[in-house]
């Protein structure tokens, strides 16, 4: 299933790219997605007894209520075109990898960063600035506190953690003396 929805998400994502509406896309899918997460909408939108007519009429009337009736048409299009093919299942896993792909495409990342203490604001953008160096993606950044870890920080980017926490640093500490005796 996931390299149908994959699939599906490449062809809207090379639509959205070559009509020069990738931004726009984007932007209304991160909006609608927790709606379209929802359980109310998934148990909806999966209910075989629902007509494939009352599931396009719910989708126009929800995202031109949360859209003030400017909802990009592709938007639209991509699923009604899964509920045309019944693929409803997988509405949710192809509108992810459609903003994976949209975010890459805009060297757009998010780091998840967990600190023993609040982080400052100057802290937080030298951190992006660091980062944007690292991985030539403008970050955002979301900030845990966990004061077990002591001291420092440790960051999730892109599938790599960078830890600079002191209970990371004692650990080593440990490591190390072991290993020595």
């Amino acid at each position: 299933m996931a390299q149908l929805s994959s699939r599906y998400a490449t062809a809207f994502f090379e639509l959205a790219v070559e009509r020069g509406v990738i931004d726009a896309l984007a932007d209304q899918v991160l909006i609608a997605h927790d709606m379209l997460c929802s359980a109310q909408f998934q148990n909806f939108i999966n209910h075989p007894n629902i007509s494939k007519d009352e599931k396009y009429k719910f989708l126009d009337d929800e995202l031109a209520a949360m859209f003030n009736g400017s909802t990009q048409a592709e938007f639209n299009d991509f699923l009604r075109l899964l509920i045309f093919k019944n693929r409803e299942n997988i509405i949710v896993a192809a509108l992810n990898d459609f903003i994976r792909m949209a975010r890459d495409f805009k060297k757009e990342t998010t780091a998840h960063v967990v600190s023993a203490s609040r982080m400052s604001e100057a802290q937080i953008l030298d951190l992006k600035r660091e980062l944007l160096a690292k991985t030539g993606k403008q970050v955002d950044i979301s900030v845990e506190i966990d004061p077990s870890l002591i001291g420092g920080f440790y960051v999730k980017v892109d599938g790599f953690i960078i830890d600079r926490s002191v209970k990371k640093g004692l650990s080593d500490m440990k490591d190390f003396v072991k290993m020595a005796h």
